[in-house]
């Protein structure tokens, strides 16, 4: 009963608080609509709205709205002309920015996007979700709230980009609409194939399943990858590239081992963990260890495969190296499996700076083109290949936020800089019961995402690496690739 009680405190808190929250956004979105401006509910106020039907049941901090990017500026003045104060510094709403944030003086959030992903600023993406934005009657304010399909992917993507700071309304907003709608995810795969979105997608999905156990995002992934095997097959190569192959059956294994090796499948037992060995040795990819400590960083077991035993004691910290070693030589003759360490073996290290000259890498353009002409504001995708040069290896350990990434610094050409923290590009992902390191000599494929400046101009793009929270690779003596660009080209709707 005290548990009743309390579930009901906090539904009351959240029904007055949010009827108040979308009491004033709806009075500027009102005066966006009565301009001619095209409006699209999405995240926390269209699921409340639509599916809830009820201010109560869905927690928010804000009232997100997407618009065409044609209208950002005028739009801005009237959320601003309606009481409403920018949260950034005028400095800061100049970078390129997805959406501008605004506060209300009674407490309120209200985001105007004019890209409702960070992941994708592509004009063709964000013109879509409006096309396909469906009409809404909200009392009366006719509006538009995003389609299921797109409702969807942008709460998986915006549900898992933070891992550390992860907040989970995302996954019920999901299985919400996914109980309501009938949910064409051979549509939605397609829509995430198309911008490079398959992966935090995907991730997402099987999360929210993990998370519920529900069949309705069960036969989702299904779905999904029966449509697309060739997908299937690579996400199941690089998870046993990466050294993860412990979130698979053994059954699993052996089919992965006999599709991948075909034409020639292995036909023993033997044959079936060459095959596996072989792919763990794949070069291209960040790998991973799974360990399990205590709070004082003890580690008591790890899971790993036989191709990652030479960096056990590289990537963790040991006073008893023979004890380890000893630990160890069993997992040897596996293709993986696990370790299992006595007490005081294996610690994790505390974090930090690493030696000097871990921190020397290579940055690769692969196209060979170095000067081109941008649109203002232009989403801009830049593939490079990134080499860690130094012999040792770059560890990042749980969802510890000191990772290494790589960033974009926009100059002007006297050198004085427009943005430089722009969004990262993160070799590797945080798992929280992983450590995932970087090898001496690995070379990984990865595109850069960053966004032209608004302002007409000569730009020089800066590319860098980052060790979060400790250095730029590029103050450490390394010199990077740039790109030049004008920024003179008028904005073209639906192009890139």
């Amino acid at each position: 009963m005290a548990e009743h009680g309390r579930a009901k405190g906090i539904y009351r808190y959240f029904y007055y608080r949010n009827s108040l929250l979308l009491r004033r956004a709806r009075e500027t979105i009102e005066r966006l609509c009565h301009e001619g401006i095209k409006v699209a509910l999405f995240k926390g106020a269209a699921i409340a709205l639509k599916y809830h039907r009820n201010p109560g049941l869905r927690p928010m901090a804000d009232v997100d709205i997407l618009i065409p990017e044609q209208s950002f500026s005028d739009a801005a003045r009237i959320v601003e002309a309606s009481g409403w104060q920018h949260v950034y510094s005028e400095t800061l709403r100049c970078a390129p920015r997805h959406s501008d944030d605004f506060k209300h003086p009674e407490g309120h959030g209200f985001d105007l996007h004019r890209h409702a992903l960070v992941e994708s600023a592509d004009p063709e993406f964000n013109a879509g979700l409006l096309e396909r934005a469906r009409p809404f009657d909200w009392d009366g304010l006719r509006v538009h709230v995003m389609a299921p399909e797109d409702l969807i992917l942008t709460s998986l993507c915006n549900g898992v980009r933070e891992p550390e700071a992860m907040r989970l309304e995302w996954i019920p907003d999901v299985l919400t609409i996914c109980r309501t709608e009938k949910i064409d995810w051979v549509a939605l795969w397609q829509l995430a194939r198309r911008f490079d979105l398959q992966e935090p997608v995907f991730d997402a999905l099987c999360l929210a399943q993990a998370a519920l156990e529900c069949d309705e995002l069960g036969h989702a992934i299904d779905e999904i990858l029966g449509f697309d095997q060739d997908f299937l097959l690579g996400q199941l190569r690089k998870t046993i590239a990466e050294g993860r192959a412990d979130i698979l059956q053994p059954d699993a294994l052996a089919a992965v081992a006999h599709r991948l090796a075909q034409p020639n499948p292995p036909r023993t037992r033997h044959g079936m963990f060459a095959t596996l060995r072989r792919i763990g040795r794949e070069s291209g990819h960040a790998r991973y260890i799974r360990f399990d400590a205590d709070d004082a960083g003890q580690v008591n077991f790890l899971w790993l495969q036989s191709a990652h035993l030479p960096r056990v004691a590289e990537v963790f910290t040991t006073n008893r190296r023979w004890l380890l070693q000893l630990a160890l030589l069993p997992a040897r003759a596996r293709f993986a499996g696990t370790v299992r360490l006595s007490p005081g073996t294996l610690e994790l290290p505390r974090l930090g700076r690493l030696p000097e000259d871990a921190y020397r890498a290579t940055i690769s353009l692969k196209a060979t083109d170095t000067e081109y002409t941008v649109c203002p504001g232009q989403a801009v995708r830049t593939p490079i290949r990134v080499m860690n040069t130094s012999s040792h290896c770059w560890p990042a350990y749980g969802s510890s936020p000191s990772r290494f990434g790589v960033a974009v610094h926009i100059l002007e050409r006297n050198r004085n800089v427009v943005t430089w923290d722009n969004p990262r590009t993160y070799l590797g992902r945080a798992y929280r019961d992983r450590v995932c390191f970087i090898e001496p000599g690995a070379q990984l494929d990865c595109t850069v995402l960053w966004i032209a400046p608004e302002k007409p101009g000569h730009y020089i793009v800066c590319l860098d690496l980052v060790h979060e929270r400790v250095t730029w690779f590029s103050d450490t003596g390394n010199i990077f690739p740039t790109l030049e660009i004008v920024v003179d080209a008028p904005r073209i709707d639906g192009t890139s």
